[in-house]
């Protein structure tokens, strides 16, 4: 069976992730979504946050570097695990002067009932009808969810990157990484090769073939499978007498941990960078290559391939 899945998996060509994303650019576009430049101002708001602050871009950001998460939904699985992820994140990335916000459609008082019921720390703010991420190319004009998107904005208020989904493995070093390289090319690094940039992006994904890198990200998909299959196996929420927030908290903590340690142990073994990992699983996405479940499905059935999603690996409206 497990050779019959990665024949699936590694058995028909797919383009090239600069493609995929250059597509998928296209598609958004034609619905009046555009993307951010790097380099660009970024544009101004004001918005309420759940810990009862507002925050204003530019004008808030006195030297900070912002990172701005926005996601579809309140109160859905991969909004709260992201959010969760964030969550953890966040101090070690404010030590690093970047302060983190969350930011969906939706009343401050919605968000507020939501990060309650999930004990979630992070500020999320607010933005009715979606106006701020219509601004910021992450949303339609009339439509009814955000695309999920990072953004990062330096101090002085431009942005630093750009990027679709949630291409994190849970590392505040990725999102450092990601502001130090602000408008560099991925593979930039010091001169001798050496440094924290070189020793960070010195990984061996130049020399995978596509059908290595679908084996990888074969490999990715697996293993958060298994992380969150044992997290829930530990924190199961139909546990007479036990709050089910918290069991879902426990759940998601355990689960990251779980997936840090895996996606490390991935690394090593094929000599990649968590980076690596991270363009791999972007590329998988934007392709619409199987994941575990898709692969295994068409292994048995014959089919030739996997169907394309909304390039986040899921339905945004249903999650």
């Amino acid at each position: 069976m497990c050779l019959a899945v990665l024949v699936a998996v590694t058995g028909c060509m797919m383009p090239d992730r600069a493609k995929q994303v250059a597509e998928n650019e296209k598609r958004l576009a034609a619905d009046g979504i555009i993307a951010l430049e790097v380099g660009q101002v970024a544009p101004p708001f004001t918005a309420a946050a759940t810990d009862g602050s507002e925050l204003s871009v530019p004008a808030g950001l006195d030297g900070r570097q912002l990172l701005l998460f926005f996601f579809p939904a309140d109160d859905t699985p991969n909004s709260t695990r992201h959010l969760n992820t964030l969550m953890k994140l966040s101090k070690d990335l404010g030590e690093a002067g970047i302060a983190v916000y969350a930011i969906s459609g939706g009343s401050r008082a919605e968000h507020q009932a939501y990060t309650e019921k999930y004990k979630l720390t992070l500020p999320v703010l607010a933005d009715p009808g979606l106006a701020i991420a219509q601004r910021y190319g992450c949303a339609a004009e009339g439509g009814q969810y955000a695309q999920r998107t990072l953004v990062g904005i330096d101090g002085e208020g431009q942005i630093a990157f750009f990027e679709r989904g949630f291409p994190l493995m849970g590392k505040a070093d990725q999102i450092i990484e990601l502001f130090a390289n602000a408008g560099a090319p991925p593979a930039a690094t010091a001169e001798d090769g050496t440094g924290a940039a070189g020793a960070e992006l010195a990984g061996n994904l130049d020399n995978l073939d596509e059908e290595a890198r679908r084996a990888v990200y074969l490999e990715i998909m697996l293993a958060r499978e298994q992380a969150w299959a044992e997290a829930e196996e530990q924190y199961p929420l139909d546990t007479p007498g036990v709050d089910q927030r918290e069991q879902v908290r426990n759940q998601g903590e355990l689960a990251g941990e779980l997936e840090n340690q895996y996606l490390e142990n991935i690394a090593a073994a094929h000599e990649l960078t968590l980076l690596d990992l991270t363009a791999i699983e972007a590329e998988g996405k934007a392709a619409g290559w199987p994941d575990a479940g898709g692969a295994a499905a068409d292994a048995e059935t014959g089919a030739d391939g996997g169907g394309a999603d909304n390039g986040n690996g899921e339905a945004e409206a249903t999650e």
